[in-house]
């Protein structure tokens, strides 16, 4: 249980620094190279990661899986 709380919290991390603009190691602000997917798309990543990983970390503190099982 404290694994899986754990590996959503990261997931939380995860998408608060695709959210951040500045850093030694900025996610967001791309390179400007062809391929680079876009400051929308990231921000999208970013939000829809926060929003899963704190369903998961709730669920997961109630000691249900994703699913809804005990477990």
């Amino acid at each position: 249980m404290i694994r899986g709380a754990l590996a959503w919290a990261w997931i939380i991390i995860v998408g608060g620094l695709l959210l951040t603009p500045k850093g030694w190691v900025c996610i967001r602000c791309g390179p400007g190279d062809p391929g680079y997917i876009g400051d929308p798309v990231i921000l999208v990543l970013g939000i829809g990661s926060i929003i899963l990983g704190a369903i998961g970390l709730a669920g997961a503190l109630r000691g249900k899986n994703v699913a809804g099982q005990p477990g």
